[in-house]
């Protein structure tokens, strides 16, 4: 089944309406443009939202070609056909810019790597590192800043914020 939705206002909240919409899918895709207050549309493109077996992101640009096709009576119509378009994938940008974030995500990666196993959480999932709370509590304390050596040990004082929460 495809049901077809669309956002609301503000696209950043989401698809308009019930959570269900997203939450029962197993693929999700959002067919984007940009709109001119005159009606022009440019900028059409086709990502991934949401796919629980494999990548979100960003699929291919595309513009709406027109076609002529033909009935099997032989009448002659006219429809719409996408075109996808050879766009160099843009820059991937970051989540880890503040300090914080970064200093958070260094010290997840340390205590994954010191203390973190293995796990298939359901039987159709991907295998991922997983770590116990109680763990990132300890590490934190052994994580340390190594690249500055005297100063304020900053990711273990962010874990252990993260852990309090």
């Amino acid at each position: 089944m495809v049901p077809i939705h669309h956002y609301g206002k503000d696209p950043a909240r989401g698809l308009r309406g019930a959570s269900a919409w997203s939450f029962n899918a197993d693929m999700t895709f959002a067919v984007n443009a940009e709109i001119a207050p005159d009606g022009a549309v440019s900028g059409r493109s086709l990502a991934v939202t949401k796919d629980r077996d494999g990548v979100q992101g960003p699929v291919s640009a595309f513009e709406l070609v027109s076609v002529q096709l033909t009935t099997e009576d032989g009448v002659a119509f006219t429809n719409l056909a996408v075109q996808p378009l050879e766009v160099p994938p843009a820059a991937a940008v970051s989540k880890w810019t503040s300090n914080a974030m970064r200093n958070l995500k260094r010290a997840i990666e340390h205590v994954l790597i010191t203390s973190g196993r293995e796990e298939q959480p359901y039987s159709d999932s991907p295998i991922v590192r997983v770590v116990d709370s109680e763990i990132v509590e300890v590490g934190a304390e052994d994580a340390g800043d190594r690249e500055a050596p005297g100063k304020p040990d900053v990711t273990s004082h962010v874990l252990l914020r993260c852990c309090s929460w």
